[in-house]
């Protein structure tokens, strides 16, 4: 593949995986009127999981669908192909970045508040 080709490839993939996020993120974190675009994440919590474990669960599923399909040559499961498990891949890797620059935006804000004491009381 020709470099020209493959920055293609990713541009393409880049708009298409974008119109699949802005779906789901409507479809799995409250609808139309959500204010978490990351809440379907963050709820792993609530099974003892870090968010980015969880999504790295997810993210495994996807490359063991890709390892099967590059060991059989073919998926059982129809409607969603091995292109789709790369296109999810790459939404993950997105998600998995978004949740780490909020944690780490609530971290310096909390670091901020104590150094000034203005932290509050929980």
């Amino acid at each position: 593949m020709k470099p020209e080709e493959l920055f293609e490839l990713h541009e393409t993939m880049s708009a298409k995986t974008l119109d699949i996020m802005k779906a789901k993120n409507s479809d799995y974190c409250g609808g139309e009127t959500t204010t978490d675009a990351l809440a379907n994440f963050k709820s792993a919590r609530s099974l003892g999981l870090h968010p980015v474990t969880g999504l790295l669960l997810r993210m495994q599923d996807k490359l063991m669908r890709i390892k099967s399909f590059v060991n059989d040559g073919s998926l059982r499961v129809e409607g969603e192909s091995v292109e789709d498990a790369c296109d999810d891949l790459m939404n993950y890797s997105v998600l998995a970045k978004a949740l780490l620059q909020e944690e780490r935006h609530a971290l310096v804000t909390q670091a901020t508040k104590i150094s000034t004491g203005k932290a509050t009381d929980r």
